[in-house]
């Protein structure tokens, strides 16, 4: 009999955990360089992209081809714990046993396999690019584990793709899942000092990657991606500047500037934490803004931001 059979759970948890860990080292080194408004200088790509940064870049990696592994491996776990189990006849004699078989111990199946037999379960299959990714990575991981040092030759920008791709693959809304790991890791919580309400920190944190994220992306990836069309107007989120707005000036980085919400089918949806809500078209109270969109459950500019109940007062 098997036991210790883990769940779908398990193995995204781990995997998004994996991609937090990258996602993490590869903001702290763009933020601890340069600024929104610099990161077009040649010098800064540079930088990102020298062979100083190769080996991190080799764990990166490999970090990232575990995380697709194992997001593939809870998919298709999903399904039933042995379409992840190799037919081999050391496994079968050993789950025919009357003992009791610990599903870690059994070999699984390939890397090579999982992609096929996800598609095997699925309807909706692997996407091309995703396995296009899956594929380069496996081979990277490969060549680290025999030489340490792989083959490739991959900028800053193409491994923030590979989570990107990965995110849309398995349907996770990334942001949130920054936020959780930035709310159980803690780290975040000590670096600001602020044990008791973290909400702000956090917010805040998200606001400044998504905002240099969105400097360094395309409007193709912006589509693909947050189905974010550059183009369109954007409006504050109610939700993240009342987070926010329980900052320090000096803590507020350039969170009050971002703006994350998008209009579709008249449904304002915020990027970065998923508030959305429906809005009327009033004049803005604030003398300083030509805004008309104010929104209906905050009753504040989504353009400037303005109370407009104030003037009530």
């Amino acid at each position: 009999m098997i036991i210790n059979i883990p769940t779908e759970s398990d193995y995204f948890k781990i995997a998004n955990n994996n991609l937090n860990i990258v996602w993490d080292n590869i903001f702290r080194l763009i933020s601890d360089y340069t600024h929104v408004e610099e990161f077009q200088s040649k010098d800064i790509h540079y930088y990102l992209n020298c062979s100083y940064h190769r080996h991190s870049k080799a764990t990166w990696l490999g970090l990232i081809q575990t995380a697709s592994e194992l997001y593939l491996k809870g998919r298709i776990l999903s399904m039933g714990s042995q379409y992840l189990i190799d037919d081999t006849k050391w496994n079968t004699k050993r789950i025919n046993s009357d003992d009791e078989v610990s599903f870690c111990s059994l070999k699984s199946i390939n890397a090579v396999e999982l992609i096929d037999k996800y598609n095997d379960l699925f309807d909706e299959k692997v996407g091309e690019i995703f396995g296009e990714i899956f594929e380069e990575l496996r081979v990277v991981r490969n060549q680290i584990m025999h030489s340490a040092l792989p083959e490739f030759e991959f900028s800053i920008y193409e491994i923030i793709k590979f989570i990107l791709e990965i995110q849309r693959q398995f349907n996770i809304y990334w942001s949130a899942c920054r936020a959780q790991y930035l709310y159980t890791t803690r780290r975040h919580f000590i670096e600001y000092g602020n044990m008791d309400y973290p909400e702000p920190c956090l917010t805040s944190n998200i606001f400044d990657e998504f905002e240099i994220l969105f400097h360094m992306l395309g409007k193709q990836d912006l589509e693909r991606y947050f189905h974010y069309n550059s183009n369109d107007n954007r409006f504050h989120c109610p939700s993240c500047m009342d987070d926010i707005s329980n900052l320090s000036y000096g803590e507020l980085s350039g969170a009050h500037t971002f703006k994350p919400v998008k209009m579709e089918d008249n449904i304002l949806t915020c990027l970065v934490c998923g508030w959305d809500g429906s809005y009327n078209l009033s004049t803005c109270v604030s003398e300083k803004c030509d805004s008309n969109i104010i929104s209906d459950e905050w009753n504040v500019c989504l353009c400037c931001g303005e109370w407009q109940g104030a003037d009530e007062q």
